[in-house]
């Protein structure tokens, strides 16, 4: 045994720790997960989407236009 300047005594011969005290049980058990909503139709049906847009037509000049058109370029 030794005896520091500070009165703390310290021994040399093996010490065994003191077991560790184990954790309280839970005072209840932990929740589970929330459950899903139920399942429910809509109150409102939802609108249907719109018919798809036509795109323009194009049709070929007039002939009368087409005649000039080769003229000027001509």
């Amino acid at each position: 045994m030794r005896v520091d300047s500070a009165g703390i005594t310290m021994s040399f011969l093996p010490v065994r720790p003191a077991p560790a005290v184990p954790a309280p049980a839970p005072a209840r058990p932990p929740i589970s997960a929330p459950l899903p909503p139920p399942a429910r139709p809509p109150m409102i049906a939802p609108r249907p989407a719109p018919p798809p847009t036509k795109p323009a037509v194009r049709l070929p000049l007039p002939c009368s236009t087409r005649s000039m058109v080769l003229d000027a370029t001509w």
